[in-house]
């Protein structure tokens, strides 16, 4: 019935827009007001350890981690809390801490019994990553700690670092790699002291991006270094994780499965950075890179962003025309989520503000399945996306998570490719949501 054409994994999506690629990357203004939702990663929102009118210092810890599954949550400037309670987010109206900036950037200070870096065990290396507050930056933001400490028995014999940055006309990644080469690698010297078992590396980037990483190509070949760059077709999703390792090391993660089953760890080049910073200087992730670009912005640019930040704030930056504004995208525009309100704030997941405008969205009228199975050959994670949408149009929940869709990456590339233009992520996305509430549900009674 499906499958008739051969086996892509992924689409190859023309470049369109501004070339953000050669932009160097800049500070951002930092604004008045900040806002720090509890739960800027996968798991349990962090819990408040601030109250409203306390004074806080840049790095200092605001939001406690709860259980395994979380993240801390730290201020990016020192001022004053304001105000805890629910703002507008990425993922709707949520708890979250804001505080006044008093622009004078007072740091919290290393306390006296600091140990040096060279002198950390595995676990002291751990412990930073934990207290810094990291997580996926590439978008997943799952907790670093918990993805560097594999289950028990797992073998880690391949280490990947993602720089295959997929998402069209975004290049907050490549610019890590050309600015930032020297924290890259410390990080990744730390990733191996705590993963003893590693036999190699491979550092992955896509084709196009290749050509305009020189600092950290040079960097690798006078260092003599035995970490592999290697050079992948660029084809979206290529950054995927299944997708990644499938085509470095021909090994096939199993569906609901994790990269540690096949021996792989994989983390991406932004998050790495931040690995060097928390282990040598205990320094939290307070900022990051964010590509800002579209249509309708005039001055696109990579800007180096408060945590925090209302995307509205770096709008203005840009000199984006509200009168061009169809849909602003946090994220790129395959897996970016609709901003609905310009005080959204950046979080740690967030590397790019893509700023669509009424000719890029101009909404295409969708007709029935034409059974062509154009879905099943682009999915890099070998669903069925067009059956996981009609299980879930017809309500059949437990149908759709048997078809796998809690395996989906939300990747968009089903949506993209179709001819009928059937919206098939929004309905994955909702059968996803679905299952988790009846999965909830479950457990309540």
């Amino acid at each position: 019935m499906f499958g008739i054409k051969m086996k892509r994994n992924g689409v190859k999506i023309p470049a369109k827009g501004t070339d953000t690629s050669k932009l160097p990357t800049e500070a951002a203004a930092i604004p008045e007001l900040l806002i720090f939702p509890l739960s800027m990663h996968i798991g349990a929102p962090a819990e408040p350890v601030v109250a409203v009118g306390d004074r806080v210092l840049k790095g200092q810890l605001i939001a406690e981690a709860q259980g395994r599954i979380s993240a801390h949550v730290h201020a990016s400037v020192s001022g004053e809390v304001v105000e805890i309670g629910k703002k507008p987010t990425q993922n709707g109206p949520a708890p979250c801490i804001v505080i006044r900036n008093d622009h004078k950037d007072e740091v919290q200070l290393k306390p006296e019994d600091w140990k040096d870096a060279a002198d950390l065990d595995a676990e002291g290396i751990r412990e930073r990553i934990q207290a810094a507050g990291l997580v996926g930056m590439g978008g997943a933001t799952f907790p670093t700690r918990v993805k560097v400490e594999p289950p028990k028995g797992a073998r880690i014999d391949t280490l990947i670092i993602n720089g295959a940055e997929c998402e069209p006309n975004v290049s907050a990644d490549l610019r890590l790699m050309n600015e930032d080469v020297d924290r890259l690698l410390e990080g990744i010297g730390y990733l191996r002291r705590l993963l003893p078992d590693v036999r190699r590396v491979f550092l992955a980037v896509e084709n196009e991006t290749y050509q305009h990483i020189d600092p950290l190509k040079e960097a690798l070949e006078d260092g003599a270094s035995d970490i592999k760059l290697v050079a992948l077709p660029t084809m979206y999703p290529q950054g995927a994780e299944k997708t990644l390792i499938r085509s470095l090391t021909n090994r096939e993660v199993p569906p609901g499965g994790l990269p540690a089953e096949v021996h792989c760890l994989i983390q991406n080049v932004a998050t790495v950075a931040a690995i060097a910073d928390a282990v040598r200087d205990g320094m939290p992730l307070t900022e990051r890179i964010v590509t800002v670009v579209g249509n309708a912005v005039k001055n696109p640019r990579n800007l180096r962003v408060r945590i925090g930040t209302p995307i509205g704030d770096l709008l203005k930056q840009t000199e984006t025309d509200d009168n061009e504004i169809s849909r602003v995208i946090g994220g790129g525009p395959m897996m970016g989520k609709e901003v609905m309100d310009l005080q959204v704030p950046v979080t740690k997941g967030t590397n790019a503000i893509s700023i669509l405008s009424d000719a890029q969205t101009a909404p295409r009228g969708s007709t029935p399945c034409i059974m062509c199975g154009e879905c099943l050959n682009v999915c890099p994670v070998d669903l069925q996306p067009i059956l996981i949408a009609e299980l879930s149009d017809r309500g059949r929940t437990e149908d759709a998570k048997e078809m796998g869709a809690m395996d989906c990456i939300e990747c968009g590339a089903c949506t993209y490719i179709c001819p009928a233009a059937i919206p098939l992520l929004d309905r994955i996305r909702d059968a996803r949501t679905d299952i988790k509430n009846a999965e909830a549900a479950k457990k309540e009674n």
